[in-house]
């Protein structure tokens, strides 16, 4: 079992709270990570900015904890072909914002290793 941090801006979250997902573009290339991420790894959905859009503003917000359900798979939804993983929020959390200190874009990458530490939600 892995754990991750997934980043997304506030908006995708709030439109499939507890998925992983992308849109398809171009060469229907699968984004880094998405491949390495397995049923029961567990992840912290946080908001990065508020939109994908020009207007977008930053903010530091987690969403929710979250243990994957279903691997990658590629989906045709009416707006658009997508990359998804499934998550199933861990029981004891409720989802919903939550500001945070200190948590920033450290990472390029959408999904990104958390190591070998354990997600402790009551220690963030």
């Amino acid at each position: 079992m892995r754990y991750w941090l997934v980043k997304h801006d506030k908006k995708s979250i709030e439109s499939k709270p507890g998925w992983i997902w992308t849109e398809i573009v171009g060469s229907r290339r699968i984004p880094p990570n998405y491949r390495q991420v397995k049923n029961g790894d567990k992840f912290i959905l946080y908001a990065y900015k508020t939109s994908e859009g020009m207007d977008s503003k930053p903010c530091r917000e987690i969403y929710g904890f979250y243990e994957v359900a279903r691997e990658l798979e590629e989906e045709h939804l009416a707006e658009g072909d997508h990359w998804t993983i499934k998550g199933n929020p861990l029981p004891g959390y409720k989802q919903g914002w939550v500001p945070i200190q200190g948590l920033t874009q450290f990472f390029d990458k959408k999904i990104h290793p958390a190591g070998s530490h354990r997600i402790e939600p009551r220690r963030i």
